[in-house]
């Protein structure tokens, strides 16, 4: 991921990008993860009363992979994973 993602991926979110911290370009071999990742990053499930995102909703996450021509692709669902929980330690 490149600078001009990352500033717009945290606007989108509404923070303010962490520019000067910002860590090593996205390996070409990960793009297509990543891609799908930002496509479904929000179907989370939930849990407690005040709806704690407790990990991406596997459902959805093959739904996308389906839609997205990469079928029953076992390394890509696990990297979209991976990326979840990278996010969820970066939003804590």
């Amino acid at each position: 991921m490149g600078c001009v993602d990352c500033t717009e991926m945290q606007l989108a979110e509404g923070k303010e990008p962490p520019c000067g911290g910002c860590y090593v370009e996205l390996l070409p071999e990960n793009a297509k993860s990543w891609e799908l990742f930002m496509v479904c990053q929000d179907q989370v499930r939930r849990a407690g009363t005040d709806g704690v995102v407790v990990g991406l909703d596997c459902k959805s996450v093959i739904a996308v992979l389906e839609l997205y021509g990469e079928g029953q692709n076992k390394q890509m669902f696990e990297d979209i994973r991976i990326c979840s929980g990278i996010k969820q330690e970066l939003v804590k």
